[in-house]
């Protein structure tokens, strides 16, 4: 991440509010949380404003498929970089399409928590910390939330705020437990996703992963995208306990974490001395693998038994590539850790990914582990 924005002094008597605030029993909030059911929480992604028949198909994909609370989160809304606490959709309030899918999800049992994502750049980072940072704007931004909710009848919202700078921190912290106090007096649900930490030293010091879980029903932790930039596995077993070590560390409620499973994987192509990646599916790694006559092997390492599948090629243009994804055995590897952990649930990014073959065996999946 990029140089910190400059601190002021207000962040001390901010910070001090907030210790206090955190401090008070999580029994302050009343939840819809259940605690005898898991969350299967699938995320629904599509863009723009001819988006809706992709809402539809994905939300096909998804089956009521486990023992717990099924739940979808569709993409729809983005913070407005006028930085005034409003965001915006992919459709006019007017069309009725948030309403139609809303009833659409309800039908088939699945609750629905719509997500709110802000531009993942320096402008998105600033938007951030201006919204957060003043009361006007951030209460602003609390009631919007509430206002979309009641309008569109859904059941709560995950909060998708990744690259922000350090010193948005404690706003960050303060306006999930304001958002905490409106939406828990309605019984709606809070989900906050947050990047993957293993040490309070490291990137992401904006989230502190204790504070943050007083307030939401469920902490999302955004256990993939562990390899970005060079070739590796998405998700690796070793380093998804690392993350969940930390969290326990810092005394997160354990049954409130949600692990992150990715649908994705990666193919990267080789530009010398760089590599430029491309994500896929499932269902395009194995026939891309056939396509090329690639030899698929699998990445094995002392806490990681059953591997992270993976294979190289050279493309026609004399490229050569090398891609990482999971399958049905490493899915399965990374279940274990609802156990183990004693987690709330999943949170898996995202039926995009899917088609009717891997969804089908996928969801299969999560009904056999849940």
């Amino acid at each position: 991440m990029s140089k910190n924005i400059s601190k002021y002094p207000v962040l001390v008597l901010l910070g001090l509010l907030v210790i206090v605030l955190c401090s008070a029993s999580s029994e302050a909030f009343s939840s819809k949380r259940s605690d005898s059911h898991r969350i299967f929480l699938q995320y629904l992604q599509a863009y723009g404003p001819d988006s809706y028949s992709d809402y539809r198909k994905q939300l096909s994909l998804v089956t009521d498929s486990t023992n717990g609370i099924t739940a979808v989160s569709p993409n729809w809304y983005h913070l407005n970089n006028s930085a005034d606490g409003t965001f915006t959709g992919p459709w006019e309030l007017s069309s009725g399409n948030y309403n139609q899918l809303v009833a659409v999800a309800h039908h088939r049992g699945f609750e629905v928590l719509p997500l709110i994502a802000a531009d993942w750049d320096d402008t998105g980072k600033m938007t951030l910390y201006n919204v957060l940072s003043q009361k006007t704007s951030r209460l602003n931004l609390v009631n919007q939330i509430v206002g979309m909710i009641t309008s569109s009848g859904a059941d709560g919202v995950v909060i998708d705020f990744e690259y922000m700078s350090g010193s948005t921190g404690p706003f960050l912290t303060q306006f999930m437990l304001e958002l905490s106090s409106e939406l828990h007096a309605r019984d709606k649900l809070l989900v906050e996703a947050v990047p993957s930490r293993t040490s309070t030293s490291r990137s992401y010091t904006a989230f502190d992963y204790q504070s943050l879980s007083l307030a939401v029903d469920y902490l999302a932790i955004m256990t993939y995208d562990y390899s970005t930039s060079e070739p590796g596995p998405i998700a690796p077993p070793d380093w998804i306990k690392r993350v969940l070590d930390y969290a326990r560390a810092q005394h997160v409620a354990m049954d409130k974490v949600l692990l992150g499973l990715p649908y994705y994987g990666r193919d990267w192509a080789s530009t010398g001395s760089t590599y430029e990646a491309h994500a896929l599916g499932l269902a395009q790694a194995l026939s891309r693998s056939a396509e090329y006559s690639a030899s698929i092997e699998r990445e094995t390492t002392q806490a990681d038994l059953v591997g992270i599948p993976h294979y190289s090629y050279q493309d026609e243009s004399g490229t050569q590539h090398f891609v990482y994804y999971d399958d049905y055995d490493s899915w399965r590897a990374k279940l274990g850790f609802l156990d183990e952990y004693n987690l709330g649930g999943v949170h898996c990014w995202s039926v995009m990914w899917l088609n009717d073959n891997t969804a089908r065996s996928l969801f299969s999946l999560l009904r056999e582990l849940s």
